[in-house]
């Protein structure tokens, strides 16, 4: 009713009024002005800034509503896309940053996998690495390493994980649980 008597001035009140019951009211809202002779700038502003802050709709399907209107100008609109390509170039920055990080991780995991299976390896703990205490039979050794020194336990203080280094386990878990979720 706001904007088919052609009076958008109350139009964002009404809007944040009912934004809790319905946060589509902006959406409803640029299309109703969309059809506006004459869309004032301000209350454009508002309505732009609610569907960007509440990601309501894509920029596109914000261009494309828009487009409707000869009256709305590049101006009007140029900060909320503005912004929109600032987060998504950050995004890629940020995506760029952790897939070098997974990169650096995987040649890693490459070059001790290539060590493990061409080298061997010499287990001189005395001490286990749980409990402290001088080792004695039976011992479970594991290749990855804590301190510099290879992992090694008394098969007692394995309890029932003898397959995994338990203090490995808390991060294999998470990157399993990661491998998993990844599509």
């Amino acid at each position: 009713r706001v904007v088919s008597s052609g009076d958008v001035s109350d139009l964002a009140r009404v809007c944040r009024r009912f934004e809790g019951k319905d946060p589509q009211v902006w959406v409803h809202s640029l299309q109703a002005l969309s059809t506006m002779q004459q869309i004032p700038e301000d209350t454009l502003g508002e309505v732009l800034e609610a569907i960007e802050r509440d990601g309501l709709l894509p920029p596109l399907m914000v261009l494309q509503t828009l487009s409707a209107c000869s009256t709305v100008t590049l101006g009007s609109v140029k900060g909320f896309f503005t912004r929109h390509l600032e987060k998504e170039i950050a995004q890629i920055a940020e995506d760029r940053r952790i897939t070098q990080q997974y990169r650096q991780a995987t040649e890693e995991m490459r070059a001790d996998i290539f060590r493990l299976k061409t080298r061997a390896q010499l287990f001189q703990a005395r001490n286990c690495t749980a409990c402290g205490q001088p080792l004695d039979l039976p011992t479970v050794h594991f290749h990855c390493t804590h301190q510099g020194q290879p992992a090694s336990f008394h098969k007692r203080c394995l309890g029932d994980n003898e397959t995994e280094c338990p203090l490995c386990a808390p991060d294999n878990a998470r990157l399993r649980l990661a491998a998993a979720s990844t599509p």
